[in-house]
């Protein structure tokens, strides 16, 4: 993530770091286990910058702009945490064989050497190893993959706190306070980057699901495709092993490392303006969420018109197809919450029992 060096804005990761001028000589860095993958080439020239920023873009055709504008804008949004706070989650939820994972690994692709087989995280860890790696992975895309319920109650207990303990840090910036057995505080770590997950279940809490955005992906079913185009996808995944998505992110991080002190003052008063644009929703998250994705689309896009991959009218296009994406999730995200207050269960509930005669009214 960002760190302030000499006047200047630097971008650390495992390969070194990036500044205004590009690779910075002489940073070495070394990072846990997991997170080794978080690798950066040196930003590209002209040409390649061009084409590595087109071939990032072309993934919105991936899927519908509902899932790929979202996650697309979660990916350009991250590397803004030090101007911006990423107090949310992202979550894509559906059934076995939807793609989720590849799609996960395509959008982290952009921050190193990542695949769907080299995941920084898994629900299978223990909460204070997700709490740990997602505080060191700062500004960036942290993946924590393959939410599923199973075994006794106690399993599932422990795996819902376990979500609700990470996610809920990441959008409370702030973690689990502990005390030494000398009695002085320990370290509080929590999520300094944008947390991504997936899962065929979603965790409980209405508290909680306001604050990820949800992103359901549909899985292939009795003949009819999913959501993720799988042609493409193999296209996709071809040029992530390639690494042209980083070098579209280096090429963006050197192109933000130039503006970050201006960027600290700008963005959280253009993050509301952006959020009066989604008029009024029951829960003041949603749209707050949509806000902080299109800055990330509205950077990205600005970084590409400089470089000269799209033109004035292309952006002003591209600006308005994520713009109606992110706009129906955020819409999908409040249904989801209407379903999930328990007032509204209750009232489902009782109609339910009442219509299929497995309950009825007395005189009081």
């Amino acid at each position: 993530g960002w760190r302030r060096a000499n006047e200047s804005w630097l971008f650390v990761h495992g390969g070194g770091a990036i500044g205004p001028g590009g690779l910075v000589e002489g940073v070495e860095v070394e990072l846990e286990e997991r997170l080794r993958s978080y690798i950066l080439p040196e930003p590209p020239g002209d040409e390649d910058r061009g084409e590595s920023i087109k071939a990032s873009l072309s993934l919105l055709n991936l899927a519908p702009e509902r899932i790929m504008a979202p996650l697309l804008g979660a990916v350009y949004l991250a590397p803004l945490g030090e101007a911006v706070p990423l107090d949310f989650s992202l979550f894509l939820a559906g059934r076995t064989g939807g793609f989720k994972t590849e799609l996960s690994a395509l959008a982290l692709a952009h921050f190193g050497e990542f695949h769907s087989r080299n995941l920084p995280g898994n629900w299978e860890s223990t909460p204070n190893a997700l709490e740990k790696a997602a505080f060191l992975a700062k500004d960036v895309l942290f993946v924590v993959d393959d939410f599923v319920a199973k075994g006794g109650r106690n399993d599932l207990q422990q795996l819902h706190a376990k979500a609700d303990r990470i996610l809920r840090g990441a959008a409370n910036r702030s973690g689990r306070g502990r005390m030494k057995s000398d009695r002085t505080l320990a370290p509080e770590y929590f999520p300094r980057g944008l947390v991504l997950s997936s899962g065929e279940d979603v965790p409980f809490g209405q508290s909680l699901r306001a604050r990820m955005l949800i992103l359901e992906v549909k899985a292939p079913f009795g003949g009819t495709p999913g959501d993720v185009d799988v042609e493409k996808l193999t296209e996709a995944q071809e040029k992530a092993q390639k690494g042209i998505f980083s070098r579209a992110m280096s090429g963006y991080i050197k192109w933000l490392a130039r503006k970050m002190e201006e960027l600290k003052t700008s963005l959280p008063s253009r993050r509301r303006e952006l959020r009066e644009g989604f008029g009024s929703f029951a829960h003041f998250r949603s749209p707050d969420i949509g806000a902080a994705l299109l800055l990330g689309w509205e950077e990205f896009l600005s970084f590409a018109e400089d470089s000269g991959a799209l033109s004035r009218e292309e952006k002003i296009l591209l600006w308005q197809k994520v713009r109606d994406g992110i706009l129906e999730a955020v819409q999908l995200q409040e249904e989801l919450q209407k379903a999930e207050d328990p007032v509204e269960r209750f009232f489902s509930l009782l109609s339910e029992a009442l219509l299929s005669g497995r309950a009825h009214l007395i005189h009081p």
